[in-house]
C-alpha cells in the first residue's frame, strides 16, 4: 500500500512538472507614434473573452543592474511583438494594469529582469469579429 501511495505521488509530481504553460492573457504592440510618443497595444484575455485596446505613454524602463531610464522615450517594444503572460523561469512575463492607469510589464528574472511602466491614456473594448 505504501509503495502504491509513493508511486501515485511521483506520477502526480511528474504530471504537474510537465503541465503546459497556458496563459489566458496576451498583449500585442500594434503601433508607436513618434510624434506623440504613444504606444498602441491590444490585450486578449481568453478567460473574459475580451480584447481591449490601450493607448499609453512610457514612464520608466529599468533593466536589472543598470540605471533606471525615465521618460516617454524610455520603453523598448517592437511593433508586432506579442507578450504572453508566463510564470515559467525561462519565459517569465507578468503584465499588470491597475485601477490608477499604470501598466507594468515585467520580463525575465534576476539579472535578466526588465521592468517597463506605462501610463494608460485610454482603454476601450474592441469588438471581436464572429
Amino acid at each position: 500500500m505504501r509503495g502504491l501511495l509513493l508511486f501515485v505521488c511521483v506520477i502526480c509530481i511528474a504530471a504537474c512538472a510537465k503541465a503546459p504553460d497556458v496563459s489566458s492573457f496576451a498583449l500585442t504592440v500594434l503601433g508607436h507614434d513618434e510624434a506623440t510618443k504613444e504606444w498602441t497595444m491590444e490585450s486578449n484575455d481568453t478567460r473574459s473573452k475580451q480584447r481591449i485596446r490601450y493607448v499609453a505613454t512610457c514612464s520608466t524602463y529599468h533593466q536589472a543592474g543598470h540605471p533606471m531610464d525615465s521618460g516617454a522615450d524610455a520603453c523598448s517594444f517592437r511593433v508586432g511583438e506579442t507578450m504572453v503572460e508566463s510564470f515559467k523561469p525561462k519565459s517569465w512575463t507578468d503584465i499588470t494594469i491597475d485601477n490608477s492607469g499604470t501598466m507594468a510589464i515585467l520580463t525575465g528574472q534576476g539579472s535578466d529582469q526588465v521592468i517597463q511602466l506605462l501610463k494608460v491614456k485610454s482603454a476601450h473594448v474592441v469588438e471581436i469579429p464572429r
